[in-house]
């Protein structure tokens, strides 16, 4: 049985055991609703998958109006988007998708950079 907990950063995490989710997710039904089903669609195990990274990058890449007013509304959701942090009770967190995101986008910016640098010199 998965425990579904309430805290007062980031959006939503599945830790195998347990689904924390926003505080404040109640308050927007639809999204709420939305960010459970995706967070219910992972496999509970404490070990990250190509399933769930495949699913985390889909998420991720989608736009979506009403998170975007929730992360303006409610800035300690923002903890979302760090692939690095600590929790009192689990420690240092390492969110395996939200690394592999940064790293893509850092890699891609750097071709870029290259690519600009080579074509304007």
């Amino acid at each position: 049985m998965v425990e579904i907990k309430y805290v007062k950063w980031g959006l939503a995490n599945n830790f195998g055991d347990t689904i924390e989710l926003n505080k404040h997710l109640p308050k927007y039904p639809n999204l709420h609703y939305r960010i459970l089903q995706h967070e219910l669609h992972h496999d509970f195990k404490k070990k990250t998958t190509w399933k769930d990274l495949k699913h985390d990058i889909k998420s991720f890449a989608t736009y979506d109006k009403e998170r975007l007013i929730f992360f303006t509304t409610h800035p300690s959701a923002w903890v979302q988007l760090f692939p690095i942090w600590y929790s009192k009770e689990r420690g240092i967190i390492i969110d395996d998708a939200c690394l592999i995101m940064w790293a893509v986008i850092l890699l891609v910016d750097i071709i870029i950079t290259i690519l600009a640098v080579k074509w304007w010199f």
